[in-house]
């Protein structure tokens, strides 16, 4: 949100969620296309039991980001995470 009476105020940051099933005989390198617009984004990935799970993260371009498993070992066969992406609002200015 933003006002017009506030110099602190910032836009309200866009979330792109999406369900995947990470299959461990296939690439532990997962592309989401987030279309949010900008590399600053903030991101966490759950399992089918809601624990939080550690994966680097790239911000590949303005609308994608890779989630890397470190390995094989990190993930069940065929087990659903959920990724979710945060981002938007223009940077402050330097």
């Amino acid at each position: 949100a933003t006002s017009a009476d506030s110099d602190n105020l910032k836009q309200v940051a866009r979330v792109y969620s999406k369900t995947v099933v990470v299959n461990t005989g296939t690439a532990l390198n997962y592309v989401l296309t987030h279309n949010l617009g900008t590399k600053g984004i903030i991101t966490s990935v759950q399992d089918s039991n809601n624990n939080m799970v550690e994966v680097d993260v790239e911000a590949t371009s303005d609308d994608t980001a890779t989630f890397k498993f470190a390995s094989a070992t990190a993930v069940g066969s065929n087990e659903n995470f959920i990724f979710t992406i945060m981002g938007g609002g223009a940077p402050e200015a330097a």
